[in-house]
């Protein structure tokens, strides 16, 4: 999870997608794990120029922060 994270900061995507796929294989209701899995998901969209996808993330997004404040 913190590897994770910590590749996000550095945007070392490659390292970021592997950490979260191991992220989510321990602990996938985490709600940080949602997390990476939500920024994971918008960058991905960002990168396809997918508006639907996009929309959704922000979606998902928003309703972890709802869930969980203190992300």
């Amino acid at each position: 999870l913190t590897l994770a994270e910590l590749a996000f900061r550095n945007s070392d995507w490659t390292e970021f997608d592997r950490h979260t796929e191991a992220a989510v294989a321990v602990a996938p209701e985490d709600p940080r794990v949602q997390a990476l899995v939500a920024m994971s998901a918008y960058r991905q969209a960002v990168v396809d120029d997918d508006p639907a996808a996009l929309s959704e993330a922000v979606d998902s997004a928003r309703s972890l922060l709802e869930a969980s404040p203190d992300l």
